[in-house]
């Protein structure tokens, strides 16, 4: 009888294993579309000018037709920027009837054919007048897509819409220039992680103040003595990031968000600028973080601290750091939740052993 207790006992503990195995094994896996064509390419897609009052400047936009088959018509359009409200990502903008920047901005040509696998030129006229404010001005210089080639099935409803791609013109204007920067805030997703199942958002805002953008560089580091890390059990590897590793930038008197995804155990942490809520892991790893991101470590009980420092020139020219702490709490709660029923069973198993042994 002890026997065939015993049996069933160790037969229940493999499930168990087995069910723990499979549970530990789904992990989801992520690949990126690199074979998708473009249609129009248009580069530099940002094009930064140092400009003086009471100056012109001539820019070259280039374009290429990668569409393969098709032969677009193209018409220019000039266009704003503005920081959306909630991610503050610059977006494009229509510009008012009376724009100051319809007369500083001139397209060569606004209406012309561009073939298919064909090169071609965007010839652009910029006039800054001499009663220009200094600091940064943001335009969109957007180029139309057209196709010809396109029948449409005359039996289904038609929606046209017209495909079309933009530069970022930034004007830097010499002059006295105003450039500040602070922490709106910094916070975590939850109060508690379990550090073998849970990944851990952070989401923090940085507000540009002043009349010209900004791009924010530094660190971001997570765990170690530089942010005095409390430990209560296991050993784990600092790890440092790169703040902006796309060198995106912030709009003057605007915010904007950045959200840094920390996986489980081991995985790869990605940052997010705003643009789109995940990422697909592989894109990340191309060297934009350093320090052990390869193997991120959370401790089992315990703690860890995530510091952004943040860098940035202020109005005199003087190199100024900006920086934000939160605190993340781990417990393994999930996976003792999990292995609950193979310590009952074994809890079972050594009380039946007792007993037995009393007899």
């Amino acid at each position: 009888m002890f026997k065939q207790t015993s049996f069933k006992i160790l037969f229940l503990v493999f499930v168990s294993f087995g069910f723990l195995s499979l549970f530990y094994g789904a992990i989801p896996t992520f690949a990126a579309d690199n074979n998708a064509r473009t249609g129009l390419v248009v580069t530099p897609a940002l094009y930064e000018l140092e400009a003086e009052r009471g100056n012109g400047y001539d820019i070259e936009i280039n374009l290429l037709n990668d569409s393969g088959d098709d032969d677009y018509k193209i018409t220019t359009l000039l266009q704003g920027f503005s920081a959306s409200k909630e991610e503050g990502v610059p977006v494009v903008s229509d510009l008012a009837s009376d724009s100051k920047y319809l007369s500083w901005v001139t397209f060569q040509q606004t209406n012309f054919s561009i073939k298919s696998n064909e090169k071609k030129v965007s010839h652009i006229r910029v006039n800054i007048p001499q009663d220009a404010e200094p600091g940064s001005h943001y335009l969109a210089l957007t180029y139309n897509i057209d196709n010809p080639n396109q029948t449409p099935d005359p039996s289904k409803p038609q929606v046209k819409i017209q495909p079309r791609i933009a530069v970022m013109l930034f004007l830097n204007i010499k002059g006295q220039v105003q450039r500040d920067a602070n922490f709106d805030f910094i916070q975590a997703d939850k109060n508690l992680y379990d550090p073998f199942f849970d990944g851990a958002k952070i989401e923090y805002r940085i507000r540009a103040e002043g009349n010209a953008y900004l791009k924010p560089t530094g660190n971001i580091f997570i765990g170690g003595d530089s942010v005095n890390t409390k430990q209560a059990f296991w050993s784990y590897s600092n790890t440092t990031l790169n703040l902006n590793p796309e060198g995106k930038i912030i709009l003057p008197n605007s915010a904007r968000t950045f959200k840094l995804f920390l996986g489980a155990q081991n995985e790869v942490p990605y940052l997010s600028t705003g643009i789109v809520e995940k990422q697909d892991l592989e894109q990340n790893q191309s060297g934009n973080y350093t320090g052990g991101v390869y193997n991120l470590d959370h401790p089992w009980f315990g703690s860890q601290n995530v510091e952004v420092r943040m860098l940035f020139v202020n109005s005199q020219n003087e190199l100024t750091q900006r920086s934000a702490t939160v605190q993340l709490n781990y417990f393994p709660w999930k996976g003792l939740l999990l292995i609950s029923p193979v310590l009952i069973l074994l809890g079972v198993g050594f009380w039946f052993y007792r007993r037995k042994r009393r007899k």
